[in-house]
């Protein structure tokens, strides 16, 4: 029998947690939160600048074989990022885990 477990946590916006933390940088901010990377990258706004360096666990590829649409955000976050003043570095890689991640950075 499989059993499921639920626990619930509280989200924040990264610049309340920036601000809660009293972080003046953020480098590297790193992210692999299955599916919800656009949310979270959306929610750096006044902060954006405090982050120098991105690795984004974007995962198109269980989009590809079908797991749902929430997967699909690897355009959308490399969109977002680069509105925010970021560089975004292509992966040319056959591997979809390693293709998908969006490295990004700022000068």
């Amino acid at each position: 029998m499989i059993q499921t477990l639920i626990i619930q946590l509280r989200a924040s916006l990264l610049d309340d947690l920036i601000v809660s933390e009293h972080l003046d940088r953020v480098d590297p901010l790193k992210m692999n939160i299955e599916g919800s990377e656009i949310l979270d990258i959306s929610g750096l706004i006044t902060y954006a600048k405090r982050v120098r360096h991105v690795c984004v666990s974007c995962h198109d590829f269980r989009f590809l074989r079908g797991e749902g649409e929430q997967y699909r955000t690897r355009e959308g976050v490399g969109s977002l990022l680069q509105k925010k003043g970021f560089t975004t570095v292509a992966r040319i890689d056959p591997r979809p885990y390693i293709r998908d991640p969006i490295l990004a950075y700022r000068d």
